[in-house]
């Protein structure tokens, strides 16, 4: 683990004079930590050529692989701080990401370079570079300034998914990270041989933290640019994979491809977060042996702050475990009902870059307010379960999408749904739902009604269902209430009244 000395370091370059410390694997590609620590320097270098110094931001619109890698640690090196775009963001939406952030660089891989150009218009627009152009060739540049870091600054920028308005801007501190890394390291544990399945996106904290914990602890990434579940289940084996990070619906992809066969007992962890777990598809990765490990956390927190122990026990509908060692987590739960909102407070808390009223992402005396809603047990177990802004009052009652959604997914016909609340002249709001069924399967709301009222009282049950070809999600699987509040059939084939 890296001591209050090497936090003021390059992270990977600590590792850098063992040739035998395998720090990342890219298709059939291992790659040192030397090696990396090699093509980090050049890249170090490239950066201080086109004028980058300490303190300046670096966007950075680059497919996940060995190149973007570099970048990260020589960001690091330098002192500059990383900004990881979404790559699947329009030119309007990146233009306005990178007025928002103001970088002194864009780099962006070559495929994508009409759309890093229409980004940078007006007077500030930052340079614009190739990837594949940055470094210098091999010997072409003189000694880099001194390795210092100081903990405080903005190691990265990242932009929240924006699942409830416009995505908001976070600044991770080194600091942060060598906090958040100190917590999952003690709460988990890490060997030196531990090697971490990425397929997560890496301009979210969930992928990029698993780079960074690899850098500090000096253990290998095993890279993969998305999810393909097919390639996944291959890498799994291939590469005796001990700990893998998904969202359910990755899960699940997963799941379908697992046919029993694989023996998977290096797998140690398998960390599922971003959405709430449904109990049924937690049974049935249980059931095929994965270790699955429910957890909770968010940009402001740099990833985990709740993680529930691989492979334990489920405790019921919305449960991520205790808090992660070194963190706070209570309840702020009107008239001491005990369901409230979620506030954490610990040294992994970042700073919001995006001032304003809302209430999610603002501290108070240290404490964050996640804007989630959730509850704690006797046994000092966190249970989240819903955003706060996603409750439905229908009648005076309250109703938590994501219970009525795992009662509709246990369904056999339902692949997909997701559970808003709309406007009601009569309730206040009404409980509506949109379902993708399984290929080959018929869509019957009253059946689906029926379901629903068997399992849950009258007024959680939809009234309207939605049949849709897919849902809006995040590139990192948050299913995107906003759009379906807001009335957006782009993906709907047909609506039903029921009840």
């Amino acid at each position: 683990m890296i001591g209050p000395a090497d936090q003021r370091r390059c992270w990977a370059l600590r590792w850098a004079r063992r040739d035998d410390a395998i720090a990342l694997i890219v298709g059939d590609r291992e790659i040192s930590y030397r090696a990396l620590g090699r093509g980090i320097e050049r890249t170090a270098a490239g950066l201080l050529s086109r004028g980058i110094r300490r303190g300046d931001r670096i966007a950075v619109l680059v497919k996940a692989g060995r190149g973007f890698v570099e970048i990260l640690h020589a960001a690091q090196r330098i002192g500059a701080t990383l900004v990881p775009l979404n790559l699947r963001l329009t030119s309007n939406e990146l233009a306005a990401q990178v007025e928002r952030i103001r970088p002194t660089l864009l780099v962006v891989d070559p495929e994508r370079e009409e759309a890093g150009r229409s980004s940078c218009a007006g007077a500030e627009a930052p340079r614009l570079c190739l990837a594949d152009r940055l470094a210098p060739p091999p010997g072409a540049h003189g000694p880099l300034p001194p390795d210092r870091v100081d903990p405080s600054a903005a190691h990265s920028i990242l932009f929240t998914s924006g699942t409830s308005g416009a995505p908001r801007a976070v600044a991770l501190t080194h600091a942060n990270l060598a906090a958040s890394t100190a917590a999952a390291q003690r709460a988990l544990g890490t060997e030196a041989h531990s090697r971490w399945l990425a397929t997560m996106p890496l301009f979210h904290v969930g992928g990029l933290a698993i780079l960074v914990r690899a850098a500090i602890l000096g253990t290998a990434v095993v890279l993969h640019d998305g999810f393909d579940e097919d390639a996944v289940r291959r890498d799994l084996l291939r590469h005796r994979v001990t700990g893998l990070s998904v969202v359910p619906t990755m899960l699940a992809r997963l799941l379908d491809r697992l046919d029993g066969s694989e023996d998977l007992d290096h797998l140690r962890c398998v960390l599922v977060g971003g959405a709430p777990l449904p109990v049924e598809l937690a049974r049935r990765a249980r059931a095929a042996g994965l270790p699955i490990a429910p957890t909770y956390g968010m940009t402001e927190t740099a990833s985990q702050v709740a993680t529930a122990s691989p492979g334990a026990p489920l405790a019921g509908r919305g449960f991520v475990g205790r808090p992660l060692p070194g963190i706070e987590i209570r309840i702020d739960a009107p008239n001491h009902e005990g369901r409230g909102e979620i506030l954490v407070r610990g040294p992994q808390i970042a700073r919001d870059l995006d001032p304003g009223p809302r209430t999610a992402g603002r501290t108070t005396g240290g404490w964050l307010r996640t804007g989630d809603l959730g509850r704690i047990d006797a046994q000092q177990n966190l249970y989240v379960e819903d955003r706060l802004h996603d409750l439905i009052i229908t009648g005076g009652e309250n109703v938590y999408p994501s219970e009525v959604e795992q009662v509709i997914l246990a369904h056999p016909a339902v692949r997909d749904v997701g559970v808003v609340g709309a406007p009601d002249s009569e309730w206040g709001e009404r409980v509506e739902a949109h379902v993708v069924v399984e290929p080959g399967a018929s869509f019957d709301p009253d059946a689906l009604g029926r379901w629903v009222r068997a399992r849950l009282a009258a007024y959680k049950t939809p009234r309207i269902w939605h049949l849709a070809r897919h849902l809006p999600r995040t590139p990192a699987g948050k299913l995107r209430r906003g759009i379906l509040r807001r009335g957006d059939r782009h993906a709907a084939a047909g609506a039903f009244r029921s009840g």
